[in-house]
């Protein structure tokens, strides 16, 4: 074992022992990437790490500002919340609403709807023979788009009529359902 494999330490970044260290422990005195590859990496991962840890502060910011607001309201010490994990209806899309229609805006991977057909892009021009060209308005709840999405249950098969590249096409598509799991958690004055 040559003097290299001493160096690394139990805090060492993996992929710089794996990209770097490595094949020198092995004998081999050319290392597989470059010092400036590897800290780019590493600079890519530690600026991920960060969105994500200011991210959780955010929601914890919410989370205890909901908290307290259900202490006040109930007037008590403490309040258990409970949710039983349930299976929802779903497509696997998220869209938004245009004057033409229902843009996809994203089509969630092996969901119902990239194994139905649809792609990134398209606009849903009709739903089971509802139209969905109707001009936005503030009162977007109003939508029959939306009536849709609450109303469907796994298995339905939603007939879409939709316009990509200019072109209309008709998918039919299956609703599926996505697993929200159950929790319980206990707010507690301090």
């Amino acid at each position: 074992m040559n003097k290299h494999c001493n160096r690394i330490g139990i805090t060492a970044v993996t992929l710089f022992f794996f990209a770097f260290a490595a094949p020198l422990c092995a004998g081999d005195s050319t290392p597989k990437a470059d010092t400036k590859s590897v800290q780019k990496e590493h600079s890519k991962t530690s600026k991920q790490f960060h969105k994500q840890e200011a991210k959780k502060q955010e929601i914890m910011r919410e989370i205890s500002f909901l908290a307290k607001k259900l202490l006040d309201m109930s007037g008590e010490d403490s309040i258990l919340v409970k949710l039983d994990a349930v299976m929802k209806p779903f497509i696997g899309i998220c869209s938004q609403l245009i004057k033409e229609g229902v843009e996809l805006t994203c089509i969630n991977p092996d969901s119902q709807a990239q194994k139905g057909g649809l792609k990134t892009g398209d606009v849903m021009l009709s739903i089971n023979g509802i139209d969905m060209a109707k001009e936005p308005t503030k009162k977007e709840k109003d939508h029959p788009f939306w009536s849709i999405v609450k109303n469907m249950e796994t298995d339905d098969i939603l007939k879409i009529e939709l316009s990509r590249g200019g072109e209309r096409m008709m998918f039919d598509v299956s609703v599926g359902a996505i697993s929200h799991p159950g929790y319980e958690l206990k707010v507690t004055k301090k």
